[in-house]
């Protein structure tokens, strides 16, 4: 149904990790090219939860270069290309490292990649 009717597809990181990325994009894929729709029109929009900061177990749990790193992966490797941050604590801090750090790494990093 998403790759028919949807312009985006919005799965987050706990229910849809990297590793199950590729099998659900397929399944996207083949609706949409089923429906005559290209696939790349459909947005695919990451809900990601995590910290900011020293280095801890997770994912997402370390600092700006890790989530860089990560973020770019996820675009670059896993066809993400939104991502929508819910940070695990500390709202407002976190939310601006993510502004001020992580997204114009993970621009840079992804252009950089593909140019």
């Amino acid at each position: 149904m998403t790759g028919r009717l949807a312009d985006g597809w919005v799965p987050s990181l706990f229910w849809a990790p990297p590793e199950r990325l590729p099998g659900l994009h397929e399944q996207i894929d083949a609706g949409a090219a089923e429906a005559e729709r290209e696939p790349r029109e459909i947005r695919r929009v990451y809900n990601l939860s995590g910290t900011i900061g020293a280095e801890g177990d997770g994912i997402l749990k370390g600092p700006p270069k890790k989530w860089v790193e990560t973020l770019s992966g996820f675009a670059l490797e896993h066809g993400m290309d939104t991502f929508i941050y819910w940070p695990s604590e500390d709202h407002e801090r976190q939310v601006g490292l993510f502004a001020a750090e992580v997204v114009p790494g993970v621009r840079e990093a992804v252009v950089r990649a593909r140019s």
